[in-house]
Parts: structure tokens; sequence; C-alpha cells
């Protein structure tokens, strides 16, 4: 299968923003798409296609695997969408603006695409963080869903701070759907503190300017810990662009 280019699922993600939701919060868990980050270092794709070939590769040559340990066949993936389509998208919406060929192409671009950018961005962090003389350690199955953890920082086979990557948009857009996704990383990111009694810290990157977001709190770092990011009666102080976009820096 050709994978619709990034412009083109950019413009139809907007668009249909609405939906998203009904996607993301039902469809899209590790159960249903199978382990996609573990599938992207794995095959270490090069390009989103490349990635997406390697993603249904994975689910013929695996076939008898749990579905939580592969990926999915075209056919699959398919039927996934056939429920949140008929019985959310078009039961309650009534949308004569989102057909379901539409709605399928966005939701596997969504599993590839963003899979893709995000471990992309995740490799160019863990470099830096070894250059800042830390060995990285990868976290269980269970500590990245339900944690939030991309990664450990170590010094000396002991773990010292946790890290997860988030893009801009997470923490700028006001829609409903990316507040709950919100009070979840916030939620996740205080169960790993209790459990591990180590900083955890979010980075986030922006995808338009191509650079990290500098923390002007934490003398200059690129990490934000949670009262960095919103306030104790659990409203946000990262609310608008101009708060974080024109303090923003390569790592390399």
């Amino acid at each position: 299968m050709q994978l619709k280019n990034v412009e083109e699922y950019i413009k139809a993600r907007n668009k249909n923003a609405r939906y998203g939701n009904i996607w993301r919060s039902l469809y899209s868990g590790k159960h249903r798409v199978g382990p996609c980050i573990a599938l992207c270092c794995k095959y270490r794709p090069q390009t989103y296609q490349e990635f997406m070939d390697a993603y249904v590769d994975d689910a013929i040559k695996n076939k008898n695997l749990p579905l939580n340990k592969r990926g999915r066949t075209i056919e699959e993936f398919k039927d996934l969408c056939v429920t949140p389509y008929f019985e959310h998208v078009k039961k309650y919406t009534n949308s004569e603006d989102l057909n379901y060929e539409t709605f399928f192409d966005e939701a596997i671009c969504h599993v590839i695409i963003e899979t893709f950018d995000g471990r992309k961005h995740e490799i160019e962090l863990e470099k830096y963080c070894e250059e800042k003389g830390y060995s990285i350690e990868y976290p269980s199955n269970e500590d990245d869903s339900k944690n939030g953890i991309d990664f450990f920082c170590c010094q000396n086979n002991e773990k010292k701070f946790m890290i997860q990557v988030k893009p801009l948009s997470f923490f700028i857009s006001t829609r409903s759907d990316t507040i709950s996704d919100k009070l979840n990383a916030f939620s996740k990111a205080n169960n790993a503190i209790k459990k591990y009694g180590i900083p955890y810290y979010f980075t986030i990157y922006d995808s338009k300017g191509k650079k990290w977001c500098k923390n002007e709190l934490n003398e200059s770092s690129v990490l934000y810990r949670i009262k960095d990011l919103y306030q104790e009666d659990g409203s946000f102080k990262v609310g608008k662009m101009d708060d974080l976009t024109g303090c923003t820096e390569n790592l390399t």
C-alpha cells in the first residue's frame, strides 16, 4: 500500500480533527495497532513508506503471535476502522464530508507517521543525553504505556531521571480531546515518579521550527518538570504559541 504523503495527511487531520478523539481514545492502543515504537526500533526505517512496509510485513511473517506483539496487515487495519467509523463517526455525526476510505487513510497515517516522527525525535534526544554522559535504558512495555516513559537516563547503572518526548502541539492545543490527553499524561508522570522516586521530565519538540523548546525556568534546559507546565490548580501555564516558540534550540 502506498502511504499518503505527509502534507495530505496533515490537511486531512486538521480538517477532521473533531473525529480524532474517537480513533485515539478507543482504537490506537497497542492491543489494537501493535507495538509501533518497538517495531520502529526493530526495523530502523528511513522513510514513512519503509515503516509502512515493515509494519505490514511484520504482521504477515508473525501472524501466529499475539496482536500486541506484531504489526497489522492492511485487511486487519481496515477491519479495525469499521467500528469507529460506522458506529461512532457515521452513526452520531451523520457526516458527509468524511467517508470510510478517508477515515482509514487518516488512521493508518496516524499510526505510521506519528510513530516514525516520534521515534526520530527520541533518537536525537538519546544521542544528546549520551553526549552529556548518560547511558540510555528503555522501559518495559508496561512503563511505556502506563507510566509514559520513553527512556531512562542512567549513570553507573543507576536510573537518574525519566524522559517523555512530546510535540509542541500537544501542549498548545485547546481542543477538548487534547486537554484530556494532557491530564492523562500528567497522571502517568505522577505515577512514574511514585514508582521510581526519581525526576520525570517532558521534552517538547517544535515540528515547525524543527527545534527543541528551551525551559527558561530550568537554566535554559530542554527538560520540563510537571510544575513548569501547569499550575497547582490544574490550569496550564503553557497555553499559547508565544510561550514556547522563540525559545527553541537545536540539540546538536
